[in-house]
């Protein structure tokens, strides 16, 4: 398998397009505050990953022990590791303080959040977020799963209204799937194989992944250079 990139899917065009637009703002009109979701493996994580590698933003994740403190002192540890600035001190509202004043100094910072269906049980999570955005230009992008849309709307209807966009990942297509394949595999697919790997895998990516470097070993080990289904399905009869 080649090494992985970030295949221009559909889900990764539009949230390409979504950012743009919220980068394109008027900050002294809207706040910097968006929402990605969708099920597991659709890839959302390696999107915003590699988006702040590549572009030198923030990626953080949550976890389900993480307290308000811990929120704020581990932002201000990738902020201090970006912009040299001192560790933090004291209490929460200290430290959310200094966060404010470096943000005040980066105003074009993105700040990937992931994970952010575990501060749906942590308001105060929230509601520093809320205020990060409401007092500095940045930009905060919250990535959750799919009912992260619907809990957020529970869980504050004013916090909900500041989202500038909603950028939904949904399972991939045939067509997501032969991008997939033609950027990474080793091997050639026909259009069958790749409708098969498209409905087996749901339209996740993880599993799509994983199909592609089965069949790989497959075509190694029987020297085939390209894959169809009806190869596949041969090989697997003869080996039964």
């Amino acid at each position: 398998m080649k090494e992985l990139v970030m295949s221009r899917t559909g889900n990764v065009i539009k949230a390409e397009e979504d950012l743009k637009l919220i980068l394109s703002r008027n900050p002294t009109e809207m706040v910097g505050l968006s929402l990605i979701y969708g099920a597991p493996g659709l890839g959302k994580t390696r999107y915003v990953w590699r988006t702040a590698v590549q572009n030198g933003y923030l990626y953080m994740r949550l976890d389900a022990a993480m307290t308000q403190k811990a929120f704020l002192k581990e932002l201000h540890r990738l902020l201090s590791y970006k912009y040299q600035v001192l560790p933090p001190v004291g209490s929460n509202h200290r430290i959310f303080m200094d966060i404010i004043s470096v943000l005040h100094d980066a105003p074009d910072l993105v700040i990937f959040i992931d994970e952010i269906d575990y501060a749906f049980r942590r308001r105060d999570i929230l509601g520093a977020i809320r205020d990060m955005v409401d007092k500095t230009t940045v930009t905060i992008i919250l990535v959750g799963m799919q009912d992260a849309y619907h809990s957020l709307l529970a869980a504050n209807a004013h916090y909900f209204d500041r989202c500038l966009r909603f950028t939904h990942f949904k399972p991939l297509t045939a067509e997501d799937v032969a991008i997939v394949v033609q950027e990474v595999s080793e091997v050639a697919m026909d259009k069958d194989l790749i409708q098969f790997i498209q409905k087996d895998s749901n339209g996740t990516l993880r599993n799509v992944i994983k199909w592609i470097s089965l069949i790989e070993s497959i075509c190694q080990k029987h020297k085939i250079q390209s894959a169809s289904l009806k190869v596949l399905e041969r090989l697997n009869a003869d080996k039964s």
